[in-house]
């Protein structure tokens, strides 16, 4: 009992000193091919993040290490498959839309010029009738010109009802879409989750290259064993909202978390006591 009680108290010293184990190892582990991303991309970004933990709070608390323990996995499932689709929505719409900008100035151009044309048409209808009627071959061309302005109005017309056609469709694919936007508008996602007991980080979404490295931020944060923040421009705030991502950076708030989790004997107890109960759960399972 007395060594037993000697060796607790060694670990309780250790863990006094440094409660989070800093630094933290990690590695890439598995990439869905479906992300489209490279493992080196996920491991560039990673290792970003890592950097930008690291230089902000002064000091080596993130390290990459191809053997680290720690895994970060891409997982592909429903919910990155629902933002691909919206993505590729978005992009045939795109499409669509520059077709229609195409036709509508094609349309466009060709009322202008119809009605050029039968401007001048009219003037010269005017002049000859002002000289008591135009020769036989005059009045020939002036009615084939008169037929051929018809076709042309009448081809304009079927050119601007295809066009209302288009645009009313592309209206009503955008309001489709945002209806399935805003369905999942109030929905909390989950982008990512880090498993202590099983030393792993699960990514399940991302929208391009700056989120996944917002949530490898936020993920590794959890690793740093720090929990969620209450400020929206967090980086462990739990959703993604008003951080920013093209330069992503620790808000005061997270700072004073990772210094009251990792440099006070309050955070070493409560990590001792996150630790127990991360085996205490392990065993459980393996028992089970």
């Amino acid at each position: 009992m007395i060594v037993t009680g000697a060796i607790g108290y060694s670990v309780y010293l250790i863990l006094l000193k440094n409660p989070c184990n800093l630094p933290v190892q990690f590695a890439i582990g598995d990439v869905d091919a479906r992300f489209k991303i490279s493992k080196a991309d996920v491991q560039k970004t990673a290792e970003d993040a890592a950097t930008r933990w690291n230089t902000q709070l002064g000091e080596t608390v993130l390290i990459y290490s191809v053997n680290a323990k720690l895994k970060i996995d891409l997982i592909y499932d429903e919910r990155q498959a629902k933002i691909d689709k919206i993505t590729t929505e978005l992009g045939s719409l795109d499409v669509t839309g520059n077709s229609i900008e195409s036709l509508r100035r094609k349309v466009q151009d060709l009322i202008a010029q119809y009605q050029k044309d039968i401007t001048s048409y009219s003037a010269e209808v005017s002049y000859w009738n002002s000289q008591g009627g135009a020769s036989g071959d005059i009045y020939n061309k002036l009615q084939s010109e008169k037929l051929n302005l018809e076709k042309r109005r009448d081809s304009i017309n079927t050119s601007a009802d295809f066009l209302n056609q288009q645009i009313n469709a592309q209206n009503s694919n955008i309001d489709q879409l945002n209806t399935e936007i805003n369905a999942d508008k109030n929905k909390i996602i989950t982008q990512g989750l880090y498993y202590p007991a099983k030393v792993k980080i699960d990514i399940f979404t991302f929208g391009n290259k700056e989120e996944l490295r917002l949530v490898e931020m936020h993920e590794l944060g959890h690793s740093l064993s720090l929990d969620h923040d209450s400020e929206n421009t967090s980086l462990m705030f739990p959703v993604l909202e008003k951080q920013d991502l093209a330069n992503p950076k620790l808000s005061s708030e997270d700072i004073q978390m990772f210094e009251k989790t990792c440099k006070s004997p309050v955070g070493a107890m409560k990590n001792l006591l996150r630790k127990i109960a991360s085996i205490t759960k392990s065993l459980n399972s393996s028992v089970n």
